[in-house]
């Protein structure tokens, strides 16, 4: 098939599933993206930046549609998928191309959820699609919620590369690390985790909080950690690391910690799990989907640090409750999270939406493509 992915280019999980896409699954692939790419893409995928510097006002992107409009229909893909529903999707629904499948990044798919723009924008493009693709359930139900029709969505997460992260052997000797890789966003509310960190200092002063992630919250996270006497040695800011240097963090952690106000199925969650990090998040509706609060995780009140605090420390001592859990996750990962499996179970969705011959409206103007035509690839 020709897919054509709308999205950010930058995005780790869009590059990950359309390189996967142009490689084991032998699509050809085309990314168009607002932002240029920082890295290369592999395998053949084709990346084309429309060109816009106003990368963050949804308005200025309507002049990007007869770009877009004249690359679709140069390129004639069979599906156009739209990634992030308020921003790419929304675009790829004014560009009247079809079949359009739509695939929502989080749980509340507007933020802040009083954004009226957002409101309208996901609502537009959620009765529009011809496919939708979500992660879990609570991504499924945010989408019926602002219009999508339930009988088109499908829930199939991408899945993690399990090949990465063989069955855990047993964790390093040494001071017991915590790990975050989250970007250093508003709504990813590192803050709790920096502050939950000085409740832990005082009992496991050997324990050290590694946060992977860049973003515009980094200083004033940093500055914090200065306060509390943790920056360098209790709480340390590594950065943006690359795929393999995060597959070795989470590979040497004991804990994995996330503090989101709001999320949609976070695949950083799952990858920790499967490494073999107990995982300690915020008790939020996508993480109550995946986790038991004393079974198979410890959740914590958003905006409470000391509770966090409080189960950082009980992770880190508790192993009746902690060595079962990451054997149980384990199991969980392997049964639901294959990416193999799942990216053909999302390539068979796809083909066959593909396959009914749905008409392809360009600029305007429309052409029939006969069911059964060829596809190449």
């Amino acid at each position: 098939m020709r897919i054509a992915f709308l999205s950010n280019s930058n995005s780790l999980h869009l590059k990950e599933w359309a390189e996967y896409f142009a490689g084991p699954l032998g699509h050809r692939v085309t990314v168009f993206t607002i932002p240029a790419p920082a890295e290369s893409y592999r395998n053949g995928v084709e990346v084309v930046p429309l060109g816009n510097r106003f990368t963050g006002n949804k308005l200025a992107w309507l002049g990007l549609l007869p770009r877009l409009r004249r690359e679709l229909a140069a390129r004639r893909p069979d599906l156009f998928v739209g990634y992030r529903v308020v921003s790419y999707g929304f675009l790829a629904a004014l560009a009247r191309y079809r079949p359009l499948v739509l695939a929502a990044q989080g749980g509340d798919m507007v933020w802040p959820p009083d954004d009226r723009l957002g409101l309208f924008c996901v609502r537009y493009a959620c009765r529009r699609g011809d496919l939708f693709n979500a992660w879990s359930t609570n991504i499924r139900d945010e989408m019926i919620r602002h219009g999508a029709d339930p009988a088109k969505i499908m829930v199939c997460s991408r899945g993690i590369e399990l090949s990465l992260f063989p069955p855990p052997p047993a964790k390093p000797s040494g001071p017991p690390v915590i790990a975050m890789t989250r970007s250093l966003l508003p709504s990813y509310n590192t803050i709790q985790f920096v502050e939950a960190m000085a409740v832990v200092a005082k009992a496991r002063p050997d324990a050290v909080a590694e946060i992977a992630g860049d973003g515009p919250e980094r200083p004033r996270l940093e500055a914090r950690a200065r306060e509390l006497g943790l920056f360098g040695s209790s709480v340390r800011f590594v950065g943006r690391l690359s795929r393999e240097a995060i597959v070795a963090l989470v590979g040497r952690a004991r804990i994995y910690c996330s503090t989101t106000i709001t999320d949609g199925l976070p695949l950083s969650h799952f990858e920790a799990m499967a490494a073999g990090c107990f995982p300690v998040v915020t008790d939020i509706g996508a993480n109550r989907v995946w986790f038991r609060n004393g079974e198979n995780a410890l959740l914590a009140p958003v905006g409470d640090p000391a509770a966090l605090g409080a189960a950082l420390l009980r992770a880190l001592s508790d192993e009746a409750l902690v060595a079962p859990a990451v054997a149980a996750n384990r199991a969980l990962i392997e049964r639901e999270f294959d990416r193999e499996a799942n990216m053909r179970r999302i390539e068979a969705a796809w083909r066959e939406l593909a396959s009914r011959g749905t008409s392809r409206t360009v600029a305007g103007g429309s052409a029939a493509v006969p069911p059964g035509s060829p596809a190449p690839r």
